[in-house]
């Protein structure tokens, strides 16, 4: 569930730069750390499955 809450922030984040309602410095900001908790998140599962 937390991978899915996170995809759609992303997806979120990506349209609101199209739609120029976010500028590029932040968008790449706010992308980076959305991309980091993913990874975060996939790890945690990974370790609670292994």
């Amino acid at each position: 569930m937390g991978v899915g809450s996170a995809n759609e922030a992303e997806y979120f984040l990506i349209l609101s730069r199209d739609l120029n309602y976010l500028g590029i410095d932040k968008f790449e900001i706010l992308f980076s750390l959305i991309n980091e908790v993913k990874g975060m998140l996939i790890a945690l599962i990974n370790k609670v499955r292994a």
